[in-house]
């Protein structure tokens, strides 16, 4: 296990701030977090991987009913990066196998 989390994991930051002008840029909720691997978000018609990862890193999400902004920071690589490719989303992958 220990070979196996020195190789694979890495350590990542999140970091939440005010969406929009109106809202305070100092942060909201920060931490710290063990990663193994980046998922990286390529479903929609004209995305790719610098897309995806660019989404990943610098984001607008809802926390605790408002939008804010998730800025994701790698803290320490792995030795072996690995980087998972999501091209289907589940609502259409389902309506894929849905019989008429």
């Amino acid at each position: 296990m220990i070979l196996k989390n020195s190789l694979f994991y890495g350590k990542i930051r999140q970091r939440l701030t005010g969406a929009d002008a109106q809202q305070s840029r100092s942060s909201i909720h920060e931490k710290e977090d063990l990663f193994s691997h980046l998922p990286v978000n390529v479903t929609n018609d004209g995305v790719d991987i610098y897309d995806g990862l660019s989404g990943y890193f610098d984001d607008i999400v809802d926390f605790e009913g408002r939008k804010a902004r998730m800025e994701v920071t790698l803290v320490e690589l792995p030795p072996v990066l690995q980087i998972q490719l999501q091209v289907f989303d589940h609502f259409s992958l389902s309506n894929l196998f849905k019989r008429s």
